[in-house]
């Protein structure tokens, strides 16, 4: 026969090994399958335009490097970003910006004409409601801003997270 004698130093120092053993299984397990953030191609998508017409993959420029924003019409780090687009809109004529937000047309509107003065209208600037929503699948940012830099082959050259500002983008575009 067998006696059992519980010391609770031992118990304790058991939890405290099991718990460090299961937090290293937990990792390990989950390092292979870490979130990728950045479609490394331009995926498929239908958004809209702000007069409600469709606007697919299919039509994003093929001449010029492409650079798709989203943003939320209620976060400041978006507000500044556009703000330094805006500002140093000159600098970007060589490329074709696609403005993505999940908000209502209205409010997308009144946020690029307080914040992004200037860059509504323009010929190098789509802005497109991400009306489904589904940019955040299939394009996988991190959090808002995003920014994504393709090529005019579709891959892509740069992701960039959280707030930058026009010269981070055009020292990106340079490499």
């Amino acid at each position: 026969m067998m006696i059992f004698v519980f010391d609770p130093n031992v118990m304790k120092a058991t939890r405290i090994f099991s718990a460090i053993l299961f937090a290293a299984i937990t990792l390990i397990s989950f390092s292979g399958k870490a979130q990728s953030y950045g479609a490394p191609k331009l995926p498929e998508f239908v958004f809209q335009t702000m007069d409600g017409r469709p606007f697919t993959q299919k039509e994003v420029t093929k001449t010029k490097t492409s650079i798709f924003v989203l943003f939320d019409v209620t976060c400041e780090h978006c507000m500044h970003e556009i703000e330094s687009i805006s500002k140093s809109y000159n600098s970007f004529k060589d490329v074709e910006f696609y403005l993505v937000s999940m908000d209502n047309k209205t409010a997308i509107i009144n946020f690029l004409n307080i914040h992004g003065k200037g860059l509504y209208g323009k010929p190098n600037i789509t802005v497109l409601q991400d009306f489904k929503p589904e940019f955040v699948q299939k394009f996988r940012p991190e959090k808002f801003p995003a920014l994504f830099i393709y090529s005019k082959s579709g891959d892509l050259i740069k992701y960039m997270s959280g707030q930058k500002t026009a010269s981070d983008i055009l020292k990106a575009l340079k490499k």
